[in-house]
């Protein structure tokens, strides 16, 4: 719960903080806030919960923002992030599948031709 609140409050700033940059809401494929969601089979409340108070948060901020499910699949979930990155994304939020694929999402993001930020969660 607490996790679930201090997680959900870090994407309430984030919004905000594009709000005031003046950003319009789309869920454009250029957005400027990427959600990587890992799968909906170890838990149901990232399709069920998590998607909706996201998507209410950014909506109420009025930021663009895309968010995509890997289903699981630790390649598609970093062919995500990259979509994401070449797409022009500020912000990437992502659950890992495994720390491998979570280092490997964290290295893309952080190459020099990277205009991301990467928050793990």
């Amino acid at each position: 719960m607490r996790k679930t609140f201090s997680l959900l409050m870090s994407f309430l700033v984030i919004a905000a903080s594009f709000a005031v940059m003046g950003t319009t809401h789309t869920k454009a494929a250029g957005a400027d806030i990427a959600v990587l969601l890992p799968d909906s089979a170890s838990s149901a409340r990232w399709e069920t919960d998590d998607r909706k108070y996201l998507s209410a948060a950014f909506d109420a901020a009025k930021v663009s923002y895309s968010i995509v499910n890997a289903n699981g699949d630790k390649t598609q979930q970093l062919t995500q992030a990259e979509q994401a990155i070449t797409n022009g994304a500020k912000v990437i939020l992502f659950v890992d599948l495994d720390s491998a694929s979570g280092a490997a999402i964290i290295k893309e993001a952080m190459q020099p031709k990277s205009r991301s930020s990467t928050m793990t969660v």
